[in-house]
């Protein structure tokens, strides 16, 4: 959690809470359909999704967007790139996803080169 106890100041404020625990250097499958469950039984209502390094929320958003919103992929990589640019183990995530739902990832104009790594 970004705060130690958020899932009360959520709930405090009359939201529902869930929270989807991600490892930054292995996203599983189980983890994106666990998120995509979520949004899917709450469709029409607002969301709010966030993480701590913005990461794991852009990368979801945009395999949600695109799957589940018929959102073009260029579109949706446009939008993610103006907040994070996959690393490697990421877009090759994104690629699972993608390959599993037959969606092509590649797209005119979409890079999907990771950015060189910080030091």
């Amino acid at each position: 959690n970004a705060l130690p106890d958020e899932d009360q100041i959520v709930k405090g404020l009359g939201m529902e809470y869930m929270q989807v625990p991600v490892d930054f250097s292995n996203p599983l499958l189980d983890d994106f359909y666990a998120f995509a469950d979520s949004m899917q039984r709450n469709t029409g209502k607002k969301t709010l999704l966030h993480c701590q390094v913005n990461a794991r929320a852009t990368a979801f958003s945009f395999l949600y967007r695109v799957l589940y919103e018929d959102v073009p992929i260029a579109e949706a990589k446009e939008d993610m790139n103006t907040v994070w640019q996959p690393n490697e183990v990421w877009r090759d995530f994104i690629f699972e996803v993608m390959a599993q739902n037959d969606k092509d990832p590649n797209c005119e104009g979409c890079d999907w080169t990771p950015p060189p790594p910080r030091n």
